[in-house]
């Protein structure tokens, strides 16, 4: 299953040739909440150069910048495979433990 946007361009200016599979920004990794870059442009979850540096994440951004003043809830639903994503549970310092202490 392919999670990236298939933008070669990152990798053809590195100079770096990924599979079909491979190829392209992780869309999930593309937002500015605590992004990180890496030049692993055939990982699984590249991230792209800088946050919103995909027209994907950038149209989304503009939709809720547009409906900030209306929107009053945003729900969302990540799961892969069996699992389900928390949010945050990434974070050193999070909740996860005391919400949901089977979750980890």
């Amino acid at each position: 299953m392919k999670r990236k946007n298939g933008d070669t361009s990152y990798a053809d200016e590195a100079g770096v040739t990924c599979s079909e599979m491979e190829t392209g920004v992780d869309i999930n990794r593309n937002y500015g909440y605590n992004f990180k870059t890496n030049t692993d442009y055939c990982g699984e979850s590249y991230p792209g150069p800088h946050a919103f540096s995909e027209p994907e994440s950038q149209a989304m951004r503009r939709m809720l910048q547009k409906y900030n003043d209306t929107i009053k809830f945003a729900y969302n639903f990540h799961a892969y495979g069996p699992m389900y994503v928390w949010p945050y549970n990434s974070e050193p310092a999070n909740e996860l433990a005391r919400t949901n202490p089977l979750a980890q």
